[in-house]
C-alpha cells in the first residue's frame, strides 16, 4: 500500500460516516445487526445465543466452486446432479428460518471448469455463469433475500484481476479490468436474482478499506462496457480493523480507514454523489465491522453500540460542513 496523507484519510473516512448514516435512515431503531458465525459450535446450536445478542441477520459465503465441482447441464436449475448443496448451508437457512432470523449469502469462488483450471479467485470466463449458479442458487433457497456479489474484489488475493494502484491515481487501462469485470458480474446476477424473486436484494460493491485499489477509485471505475453502472440495491463496504474504535488514537496509516477515523462533520459532494446516487438512484449501504464486541450483558459492549448508533443517525453526517475534527461520544 502506497501512503496517502491525512486529507485524503479525511475525505475518504467522509464517505464510511456517509455510509453508517445510510444504515439508519429515519432512526437509530432502524440499525439491523448481522453477524458471520456457524450454526452449530461443539454440537451446539449457536442460534438461541444469536437471538439473544439481537442478531437479525446471519451472513455466510456460498462457495461455487464447492457447490459446482463440475459443470451442470442446466445451470439455473438446482436440482441439476452437478450441483453439492453444502449442509452447513442448508443447516443454516433452516435454523436461520426457525428463530426468524434473515440469511445473507455471499457468492464467491469460481470452479476450475469455468475460468480454464484457474484458482478459486480468478473470476469466470462467461459471467453468465456466475449468473446462472446466482438464480440456481435463489431457488434452492427461496428464504434467502439477500445475495452478496463476491466478497472483497478490491483484493487481488479475493480477485485475481485486480493489481495495485496508488490512492488518488487513475487506473489505467489495465488496472480498469478488474472493476469492469466485476460490474459485469454483479448486473447479471443481479437480472438473475431478480427473475427468481422481485424481494431479492442484491449487494454490490463488497470493497475494503484496505484493498489494492481503494473504494473511492474502486466505485469511479465500477462500469459496464456501456458506460453504465452495474445495477444493484445496496452497496457493501468492509471498513475492518482489529481493534475497537477509538476517537484518541492518530489516524491510521496506508491509506487505511476504519471507524476510528471518522470526522465529526463529513460532507463530501463527490462521493455522496457516486454512493448515495449510484446510477440515478438512491442505495442503501451494508457495512461490516470485525471484532466488535457485542454481548448484551457487558456495559461496554453496549456503550460501544450506543455510540455507533448515535454517529449513524447523526444529522450532520448529511448536512453539515466538513471538518477535521472527529466526533467524541
Amino acid at each position: 500500500m502506497v501512503a496517502v496523507g491525512k486529507g485524503r484519510r479525511l475525505r475518504l473516512a467522509a464517505v464510511l460516516a456517509l455510509l453508517v448514516a445510510g444504515l439508519t435512515p429515519a432512526s437509530a431503531a432502524a440499525f439491523t445487526k448481522a453477524i458471520w458465525g456457524p450454526v452449530y459450535r461443539n454440537g451446539v446450536n449457536q442460534f438461541p445465543l444469536y437471538r439473544t445478542l439481537g442478531v437479525g441477520i446471519d451472513e455466510a459465503s456460498l462457495n461455487w466452486a464447492v457447490a459446482a465441482p463440475t459443470r451442470p447441464r442446466r445451470a439455473t436449475d438446482p436440482t441439476d446432479p452437478a450441483y453439492r448443496w453444502p449442509l452447513a448451508v442448508q443447516q443454516l437457512v433452516t435454523q436461520a428460518k426457525r428463530y426468524h432470523v434473515a440469511v445473507l449469502l455471499q457468492l464467491i469462488t469460481t470452479p476450475r471448469w469455468a475460468n480454464h483450471g484457474g484458482a478459486a479467485n480468478v473470476p469466470p470466463i462467461n459471467p453468465w455463469d456466475y449468473a446462472a449458479f446466482a438464480k440456481a442458487a435463489a431457488r434452492e433457497f427461496p428464504s434467502v433475500h439477500l445475495w452478496m456479489i463476491w466478497g472483497e474484489p478490491s483484493r487481488t488475493a479475493n480477485f485475481s484481476l485486480t493489481h495495485p494502484v496508488a490512492p488518488g491515481q487513475a487506473l489505467t487501462p489495465a488496472q480498469q479490468v478488474a472493476p469492469h469485470t466485476y460490474a459485469q458480474l454483479l448486473d447479471d446476477a443481479y437480472s438473475q436474482l431478480k427473475s427468481v424473486s422481485a424481494r431479492n436484494l442484491v449487494l454490490g460493491g463488497s470493497t475494503w478499506s484496505g484493498g489494492d485499489i481503494d473504494t473511492q477509485q474502486w466505485i469511479e471505475n465500477l462500469r459496464l462496457p456501456n458506460g453504465h453502472r452495474p445495477r444493484m440495491d445496496i452497496y457493501a463496504h468492509n471498513p475492518f480493523s482489529n481493534v475497537a474504535p477509538s476517537f484518541s488514537v492518530p489516524f491510521s496509516a496506508r491509506g487505511i480507514v476504519q471507524f476510528s477515523d471518522l470526522p465529526e462533520d463529513p460532507a463530501a459532494p463527490a462521493q455522496r454523489q457516486a454512493l448515495c446516487h449510484h446510477g440515478g438512484r438512491r442505495l442503501r449501504r451494508e457495512l461490516a465491522r470485525n471484532r466488535l464486541a457485542s454481548a448484551p450483558d457487558r456495559w461496554r459492549a453496549r456503550a460501544r453500540v450506543r455510540r455507533w448508533r448515535r454517529v449513524a443517525a447523526a444529522p450532520s453526517a448529511l448536512s453539515a460542513p466538513r471538518s477535521t475534527s472527529r466526533r467524541r461520544l
